[in-house]
This record gives structure tokens, C-alpha cells and sequence, in this order.
């Protein structure tokens, strides 16, 4: 009798508790069947068996074809609710934790928008969880990968997502902070406008909410960034951590010191940058 396709569920199931060279022989395998299988028991457990193995970074090189099944998988995430929507999430969110080559064969495939659909559509807070974790790798990627983020209106969603689910807090403080990073190399225009979409704005709102300290230390790093890499029209700024009731984790006193190119005028700085940013009320 010759198998069929049906006959890979139970080897397929294999792979999930496997941790030695047999993921290796099945990649060939997946590939096939995720390129020419119609059984959808068949390919979900084959992509659950994709993303276990696409956790491991040394296989990542290995997943090079894997861009011929991706817009397979776009239209899985952008479903929002189908059982094949979780694991094509992890295989993105692993595929962006790797190279950057990685990462960019999830923004060729038009990964972005499906994964913001998907942030959009479903409630399930897990697998709004899984969206933002895939956003927040690719924003740790290049500037022009995080171009393609500002072009698909990422921020403006991961911002909404982050005042209405408290719980994913520190996932999205991840996406607004991880572009400073001086290893993005954000071009200036991609910081103008990551500036005009008020990531700047959000990341320093977050210092004065009921955030933890895990939350906290992402979003002064992000500042710090941004200080070094200076910002629109030669602001920067330099945040020290302090200790107001929500940072008193972090100890020490609470020092913002906001600077202008050219004009030393420190409180003047100041005041024009928190009023773009809406922050009306803050005290210099």
C-alpha cells in the first residue's frame, strides 16, 4: 500500500516532541506538504511541527524556501481565527527573531498587514499577544523594515492595543522602543516619522501610568536611544531613572532634561516638544 498524505499526522505529531537531527531530515517534508497538501488537519499539524522547529535559530538558514509558502500563511493569519492561525503567527514571530534576512522575507510576503489585520480582527488576547511579538522583531530589524511598519500603520495600532489591554503592555512598549536601537540605524526620516505616528509621545506617557518595572526599564532604554540617536530638529532626550510612586523600583529621582540644537534654552526645549506631544500638563 502506498501512503498518503494522512499518513504524516502521526509522524508529523513526532516532530513536536523531538529535539534532536529528525527535525532537520523533516523540513524537506513540511515544505511539501505545505506547498501541495489540501488537508487542513494535515497542515496545521505540520505547521505547529514548522513552528517548533523555527524556534531553533541554527535552522533558520535552513528555511530559505520557506518564502514560496509564506503568502500561504498570510492569508492563515489574516483569517484571524482558523487553527492554522496561531502557528503561522509563531513560525513570523520566530522567522523576525532571526537574521534580518529572515525577517524580510516575512515583509516580502506582505507579512506586516496580514499580522495587523490579524491584531485587529481577532479578541482572543493570546494571539493578540503572538501579533505583537512578531511587530516587535521586525522593529528591532532594519530602518527599512520598520519603514514598512510605519507604512502599514503599525504604531497607531499597537498604541491603541496597548491603552486597551493592559496586559500586553510590555510586549507593545517592545515595538515603540526597539526602533531607537542604535542597531536599526532608523534613518532620519524613518525617525521623523516614527516621531509624527507619537511613539516618541507614548513611550514618555508610559512613565506616567501604573506600569511595572519590566515595562518601565524597556521604555527608558527606548529613550535613551532615541536620546543618542537625537531626534526631529535636533531634540534629544536624556531620561535618568527616578522615583515617583510607579518608579520607586528603580529608586533614585526622576530627571528629564530635554535639550535644543543651537539654543541652550533647556525650558523653552522643553516645552515645545511636550506640547507636539499633547502633554499639555507636564511639569518642567
Amino acid at each position: 500500500m502506498v501512503a498518503g498524505p494522512r499518513d504524516m499526522i502521526p509522524v508529523i505529531k513526532t516532530i513536536l516532541n523531538q529535539s534532536d537531527d529528525l527535525e532537520w531530515d523533516m523540513i524537506p517534508i513540511i515544505k511539501t506538504i505545505l506547498n501541495q497538501s489540501d488537508d487542513l488537519e494535515l497542515v496545521t499539524h505540520t505547521l505547529w511541527s514548522l513552528a517548533y522547529i523555527s524556534a531553533d535559530e541554527e535552522v533558520l538558514d535552513e528555511l530559505a524556501d520557506l518564502k514560496h509558502v509564506l503568502p500561504k500563511m498570510v492569508t492563515w493569519v489574516q483569517e484571524a481565527s482558523s487553527s492554522m492561525t496561531t502557528p503561522s503567527l509563531r513560525i513570523f514571530g520566530n522567522l523576525c527573531s532571526g537574521s534580518n534576512d529572515a525577517t524580510q522575507m516575512v515583509v516580502d510576503a506582505r507579512g506586516i498587514p496580514a499580522v495587523i489585520a490579524c491584531l485587529l480582527a481577532t479578541q482572543r488576547e493570546t494571539i493578540k499577544k503572538e501579533c505583537i511579538w512578531t511587530l516587535s522583531n521586525i522593529s528591532a530589524g532594519t530602518s527599512n523594515q520598520v519603514s514598512a511598519l510605519l507604512e502599514a500603520d503599525c504604531f497607531p495600532n499597537v498604541i491603541t492595543t496597548m491603552r486597551e489591554h493592559s496586559a500586553l503592555r510590555l510586549e507593545c512598549a517592545y515595538v515603540l522602543a526597539n526602533p531607537w536601537s542604535v542597531s536599526v540605524k532608523a534613518s532620519p526620516a524613518v525617525a521623523s516619522k516614527l516621531i509624527q505616528q507619537r511613539v516618541i509621545c507614548e513611550l514618555v506617557s508610559l512613565l506616567d501610568a501604573d506600569c511595572s518595572t519590566a515595562v518601565l526599564l524597556v521604555v527608558l532604554e527606548g529613550l535613551s536611544d532615541a536620546k543618542k540617536k537625537g531626534l526631529q530638529g535636533g531634540i534629544s532626550c536624556l531620561i535618568l531613572v527616578g522615583g515617583t510612586r510607579k518608579l520607586t523600583p528603580l529608586g533614585g529621582h526622576l530627571v528629564l532634561n530635554i535639550f535644543t540644537r543651537g539654543t541652550g534654552n533647556k525650558a523653552k526645549g522643553s516645552r515645545e516638544l511636550w506640547t507636539a506631544c499633547g502633554l499639555h500638563t507636564l511639569e518642567i
